[in-house]
């Protein structure tokens, strides 16, 4: 199975998605938070989480387009995991 990289620059407040496992960037957008913590891969859309409303949002693809959002039960959430049928956070 084939995965590409997703990271994120705290400073400019950009998520990448690289070639594989690679300093090559595909392609990147804006978050859609500005303190942005953590990110996984469905296998369908991206998630990531804001650590200042405490939200995890739901992106269409990797897209800066919202397609739902919801509150953590988590305060200041640090990361996201996706194990193929559950969302993780810590």
């Amino acid at each position: 199975m084939y995965f590409n990289l997703i990271s994120a620059d705290l400073n400019t407040l950009r998520i990448y998605r690289h070639s594989g496992f690679s300093t090559t960037i595909l392609n990147s957008f804006a978050s859609p938070s500005d303190a942005l913590k953590g990110l996984t891969w469905d296998g369908v859309n991206l998630l990531s989480s804001d650590s200042n409303t405490d939200k995890i949002y739901r992106h269409s693809g990797f897209s800066t387009t919202i397609l739902n959002s919801f509150l953590s039960p988590l305060i200041l959430i640090e990361s996201l995991a996706w194990d193929g049928a559950n969302l993780l956070s810590c």
